[in-house]
């Protein structure tokens, strides 16, 4: 039963009868439950001394039909025992609790497990004497269910890819609680996530055994082009839920529909084209699925039309240079593979491409080192950017040829004893060389130093053959990077050396080798530094054919990880010692090993 609460107002005050002026006065509350709660119906009334109220004529009622009917009746302090009318008892009998008004003067009725049928419309009635007059009060009571809606259990849609205006057919069921409860079918576009009510249902009553209502709503949709891609939602409220209540989406609707008819766009937009300007023409248009731009061309002037471009993705044709080829009439047509019937859609514009009539007299007002460039209708002279290439290339070749002509002469003026020298420095660069030869048939002397200020490279080779105690000393540093590169190599048939030092600052790697074979009483040491990961390593080795002699030393600052390795073999009183430290474990190892 659905009462508002105007009705009920109106009710009660039609049922409430007094025949004169009292100070008895009544107080009741309405009651909103949930699911698990009781029914608590308190009436409290407040009399003075010479007002009476006999044995049983306080009551609970509750409005059946139009009549109210007794459901409990009390006494007041030290009276009867309360009790539900026989007539009354199925309905109450073993889950109802009735409290005696005492010193609280409380008339109390306590519904237990409520049923639907509970909610409703109650009043407490009390009957008095007051100056030797039969006097009756009332106060009402309403009782409602207050249960929360759920989510629908049913949300459909069909079809999901439907033509425009064809209609979409959607379900919705869903358990709205109470009270008054209604169902809301929304929609909510791609382009906006703002919910558009579409349907709301009427607050119907189909009572579940939990005293809650049950909708279902079955409703079409026309959709139209904007529709593609919305998607649905079904939402369940109730009177005591603020804004929409629980909800269930759909998926996203596909609707198909052929294109509108295009739009033509130039850029830039212009009422005359000229030879070399630069132009876009593009198609515009809209559909689902997307649509296939074709694009036909009539040259000016000309009858016949061909097709220039067909593809799915591109609508647009772009004309780096123009060209008065190119004027003519473009047309475009736009077609999809929508399951309609429509004739194909097409749009078309014409250019023209004109020449500059002031663009012999403007070319000829260009010089040497410039070009002749057109565009928008006006003549520009540009610089060639070539010219400026050309003539540093010129440059470098005489500076070139001035340093080869130096360098022959100083070399046909220091010509003596079959030897020479020559040297060059090149103005403006500060380039240094100087070469110096000898072979005296043939202890063969040669050196060369070489400097470059603008890089400050430096290098120096010296060599000497006294047929042949070969010597060859070799130094090289770079500013650049800061490397350095020494070698030194000796070999008096054969009793080599070989000494080589290299450092580069931008790594911080040092290296040092010496190397001696006084055939074969080799001698070898290394040292080595990395900078970067800290790691230094030391190696030497002896063979006096082969009083064997081998020492490592090696130390990982990253890990502080050192290691040392001895070994002799006076063939073979062999010794041979390891120390390994670890101190990330603390780990300590040293073996002797000694035959």
């Amino acid at each position: 039963m659905q009462i508002s609460l105007n009705s009920i107002g109106s009710l009660l005050t039609g049922f409430v009868f007094i025949t004169s002026i009292s100070s008895l006065t009544l107080k009741t509350k309405n009651v909103i439950f949930e699911d698990g709660d009781s029914i608590i119906l308190n009436c409290t009334y407040f009399k003075i001394n010479t007002e009476y109220i006999a044995y049983r004529t306080i009551k609970w009622q509750k409005l059946i039909g139009d009549v109210f009917r007794n459901i409990a009746l009390f006494s007041p302090p030290g009276g009867y025992r309360p009790y539900i009318p026989y007539e009354m008892q199925p309905f109450y009998n073993n889950r109802t609790e009735l409290i005696a008004p005492n010193i609280s003067r409380s008339a109390v009725m306590i519904i237990k497990d409520p049923i639907c049928s509970d909610q409703g419309v109650y009043r407490c009635w009390i009957e008095y004497y007051s100056e030797n007059s039969v006097k009756e009060q009332t106060s009402g009571s309403v009782v409602k269910l207050k249960s929360n809606p759920k989510e629908p259990e049913k949300f459909q849609l069909f079809p999901n890819e439907l033509d425009e205006k064809q209609s979409i057919s959607i379900l919705c069921s869903a358990n709205v609680g109470s009270p008054l409860g209604n169902i809301k079918i929304w929609k909510i576009s791609q382009y906006n996530d703002t919910p558009v009510l579409l349907h709301e249902s009427e607050a119907t009553t189909n009572e579940t055994g939990k005293c809650t209502e049950f909708i279902d709503v079955h409703i079409t949709y026309t959709v139209t082009r904007v529709d593609n891609g919305a998607l649905f939602r079904c939402s369940s409220q109730n009177n005591m839920t603020q804004g929409p209540g629980p909800y269930k989406d759909s998926l996203k609707i596909s609707v198909l529909y052929v294109p509108d008819k295009p739009v033509i766009t130039l850029t830039p937009l212009k009422s005359l084209y000229f030879v070399g300007d630069y132009l876009t023409i593009q198609c515009i248009t809209d559909s689902n699925p997307p649509p296939v731009f074709t694009w036909k061309f009539q040259p000016q002037n000309k009858s016949l039309e061909t097709v220039i471009k067909k593809s799915p993705d591109i609508s647009k044709l772009v004309f780096d240079t123009l060209k008065t080829t190119d004027s003519g009439t473009y047309s475009c047509m736009a077609t999809n593979a929508a399951r309609l019937n429509s004739a194909n859609v097409t749009s078309s514009v014409s250019i023209y491409v004109s020449h500059s009539e002031i663009s012999n007299q403007g070319c000829n007002q260009c010089g040497y080192i410039t070009v002749c460039q057109q565009y928008d209708g006006k003549t520009e002279c540009v610089t060639n950017k070539w010219v400026p290439i050309a003539i540093v290339f010129i440059l470098i070749s005489v500076s070139f040829a001035v340093a080869s002509i130096v360098l022959i002469k100083n070399k046909s003026a220091s010509q003596d004893d079959g030897g020479y020298q020559a040297h060059a420095e090149i103005a403006n660069t500060h380039v240094y060389s100087a070469l110096q030869s000898h072979q005296a048939e043939t202890g063969v002397y040669t050196t060369l130093p070489s400097h470059q200020p603008e890089t400050g490279v430096y290098t120096s080779l010296q060599s000497h053959h006294p047929e042949t105690g070969v010597y060859t000393s070799l130094q090289s540093h770079q500013p650049e990077t800061g490397a350095y590169t020494s070698l030194q190599s000796n070999q008096p048939e054969t009793a080599a050396y070989t000494s080589l030092q290299s450092h580069q600052p931008e790594t911080g790697v040092y290296t040092s080798l010496q190397f001696h074979k006084p055939e074969t009483g080799v001698y070898t040491s290394l040292q080595s530094h990395q900078p970067e990961t800290g790691l230094y390593t030391s190696l030497q080795s002896h063979k006096p054919e082969t009083g064997v002699y081998t020492s490592l030393q090696s130390q990982r600052p990253e890990t502080d990880e050192y290691t040392s390795l001895q070994s002799q073999r006076p063939e073979t009183g062999e010794h041979g010692s390891l120390q390994s430290h670890k101190p990330e474990t603390g780990e300590y190892t040293s073996i002797d090993n000694v035959s």
